[in-house]
């Protein structure tokens, strides 16, 4: 002996609380949280139109229960270790141009500088002579 699957109706009767909204022709469902609001009463749809009224509650609740697990999932999540941005700095050349910030000069603006400065140690400046050795040129 087996049961007979329930109609959308008795679905809905049984899953849903209906009620009247002062002003509102139709019934309002209340499914959890959620409000339906139609346009005419209960009694007077069609199977059809209960079934049709059956899905959309469920996709909602399918929907709502998704949005949890996705709330669950991230409060789950490690939070990422802080990040220390590092703003780009001047090319050491003296161009005054913004380099990369893992970067001293901007590409070949070494070479500028190396020969200023040997143009300069050339010519006796100490200072030259000195950052020449410093950075190993």
């Amino acid at each position: 002996m087996s049961e007979e699957t329930p109609t959308s109706r008795e679905k809905l009767m049984k899953h849903c609380t209906v009620t009247k909204e002062q002003g509102r022709r139709g019934d309002v469902l209340i499914y959890g949280k959620h409000k339906y609001r139609m346009s005419r009463n209960l009694a007077n749809l069609t199977e059809e139109e209960c079934d049709k009224v059956v899905k959309v509650i469920e996709l909602d609740a399918y929907i709502a229960t998704l949005k949890e697990r996705k709330a669950t999932q991230a409060s789950k999540r490690k939070p990422k270790a802080d990040v220390i941005k590092i703003e780009a700095r001047l090319c050491e050349c003296g161009c005054k141009a913004m380099a990369k910030p893992e970067r001293m000069f901007l590409p070949g603006h070494d070479a500028k500088l190396k020969s200023r400065l040997r143009k300069a140690a050339e010519d006796g400046d100490a200072k030259a002579i000195a950052e020449l050795k410093a950075r190993g040129w």
